[in-house]
């Protein structure tokens, strides 16, 4: 395997991930003719032989995925593990075309350890070599945490392989973990123990899956509330192991040959009464009738009593899809200063769903909501823009204060979405990148500056006024905590100033007109580069 694709392979580890980022790359091993991955670092087992390595490296181009600086070629020959080489991060995630590869002198290092042949035989390591080939089919961002499709691992006595097992490990993919979780969180019925009322649950879940998909066994640790008494924990665990069994296929990973358990997954189950009731973004939503206008409905009133849900869960079976963990969607209406449930539908077919049935009253449609009390979030007109604070924006949005199923009081809003002059944006952008605009300023050499921005607006998009904060940072990212940095936010700074006249040359800014008031345009904007 050349160069060039190894590190095609690797920069998917390397310097596009944070400087919070830990999973390493690995070192590589020749078995045979192929060129394969080593989750193991043998060097790293010994201190000394890796402070002296250490000393030889020149700590440059490196990047988090890549902590020990070095990348090292090892070799299985004759049964021995053998080091051919060592390359320095300097070359290793640079282009081949570019610079050279450069690895270290081995000798006055490893002498001790060459044998007859002159090779360097690895007999201070004695464990276990993990060598992966294939897909990557599972990943924790933590050292050498994942698995791949093909795995050999090798039993090492003072360097020499003393065993061998190979195995084919496998992914099945179920409902995606998020979307499953999702669902079991909006199943708990914390109506059902009063002393939730105003209460939150946490509990962790680990589940060992079956070949098929289906939950073999599952282990489930209740953290909050930690007032109560064991018991009720178990009856809390009981409800949440019922949920957790109505996914019909979980992820079934198999690592030489045995299903391994799930990550433990921590879940915020519950947070007080008629907390089920409020919406969760991507999820299908309710219309709601009023004023001869139908709106979309953010929130499941139903839900607010969940003793009311359990009554509807018999007829959904397995209704829920991702975009629908209840299972249901209804129609709703305000009449007379009344909230009314006029239909539940199945999630999948849209089939009605028999309300006599499910609250034991015949023939008396709609049905007057007198259990719900909270706030209705009504919105029509199409998204003006999405993700604006976690949500999306409407055109029209109307909020009605409820109280046992009477509306006690409404605000409408109208809102409105500008677009700004993003040409004229793009031109400040490069226009601070310029090199000539920070070369006078001799003190930021090695630094890179970045600005963050709010500008408050006029109703036509003009600038009303700006506030920056600038950030100057160190371009040595090895320093770790000790790496330079500064936060300017004097608005008479002389880099303030300097963004502040470059974002004033845009003419219009982007307007969102919510709730009455002119949102301020807010976002981060790069002058000086560390490559500069």
């Amino acid at each position: 395997m050349t160069r060039k694709l190894l590190l095609f392979h690797f920069l998917s580890f390397c310097c596009l991930l944070s400087a919070n980022a830990t999973g390493q790359i690995p070192d590589l091993i020749i078995i045979g003719k192929d060129t394969l991955m080593l989750l193991e670092c043998p060097i790293e087992h010994d201190s000394i032989l890796s402070r002296r390595v250490s000393e030889r490296l020149s700590r440059e181009g490196g990047c988090t995925a890549c902590w020990r600086n070095y990348q090292a070629l090892w070799q299985i020959e004759d049964d021995k593990l053998i080091l051919k080489k060592i390359e320095d991060s300097k070359s290793i995630f640079a282009d081949p075309d570019t610079i050279p590869e450069v690895t270290i002198d081995l000798n006055g290092i490893f002498d001790k350890y060459r044998d007859k042949k002159d090779r360097v035989t690895a007999t201070w390591f004695s464990g276990e070599l993990k060598v992966v080939s294939g897909k990557q089919i599972y990943y924790v961002h933590m050292g050498f945490i994942r698995e791949h499709e093909y795995e050999t691992v090798y039993q090492v006595k003072q360097g020499k392989i003393i065993s061998q097992a190979s195995y084919r490990n496998s992914l099945k993919r179920g409902i995606p973990i998020k979307d499953a979780l999702n669902f079991v969180c909006t199943q708990f019925n914390g109506d059902r123990f009063p002393e939730l009322v105003d209460t939150k649950v946490v509990a962790t879940v680990t589940i060992l899956p079956k070949a098929d998909g289906s939950i073999n066994s599952v282990e489930i640790h209740v953290h909050r509330p930690d007032s109560v008494t064991e018991e009720r924990k178990k009856l809390y665990a009981e409800q949440i192991s019922m949920a957790l069994h109505k996914i019909p296929r979980w992820d079934v990973l198999t690592v030489r040959n045995k299903i391994r358990k799930t990550d433990p997954w921590t879940l915020s189950l519950w947070k007080g009464k008629g907390c089920k009731a409020l919406y969760q973004e991507k999820q299908v939503m309710h219309t709601l009738l009023y004023n001869d206008t139908v709106y979309a409905l953010r929130g499941f009133p139903l839900q607010y009593d969940m003793n009311l849900y359990e009554k509807v869960e018999p007829y959904l079976k397995e209704e829920w899809r991702n975009d629908c963990h209840r299972g249901y969607t209804g129609q709703w209406k305000i009449e007379n200063g009344k909230l009314y449930l006029i239909n539940l539908f199945h999630g999948t077919s849209t089939s009605p769903l028999p309300l006599d049935s499910i609250f034991g009253i015949s023939g008396k449609q709609p049905i007057e909501a007198s259990w719900f009390s909270g706030e209705l979030h009504l919105v029509r007109g199409g998204r003006l823009i999405d993700s604006y604070e976690f949500r999306d924006v409407f055109k029209k949005e109307i909020f009605c204060e409820v109280k046992e199923g009477i509306v006690i009081r409404q605000k409408t809003y109208n809102n409105s979405f500008t677009l700004g002059d993003r040409e004229a944006l793009k031109q400040c952008q490069e226009e601070l990148q310029k090199k000539e605009i920070w070369s006078k300023l001799p003190e930021l050499k090695g630094k890179s500056v970045h600005c963050s921005y709010q500008i408050s607006l006029r109703p036509d998009g003009t600038t009303d006024s700006i506030d920056c904060t600038v950030y100057v940072n160190g371009c040595d990212w090895h320093q770790g905590l000790k790496r330079y940095h500064k936060e300017i936010t004097n608005q008479e700074h002389l880099y303030i100033r300097i963004f502040k006249k470059t974002l004033q040359a845009v003419p219009k800014w982007n307007v969102l007109y919510i709730r009455d008031k002119i949102k301020k345009y807010e976002d981060w904007i790069d002058g000086k580069r560390c490559d500069d």
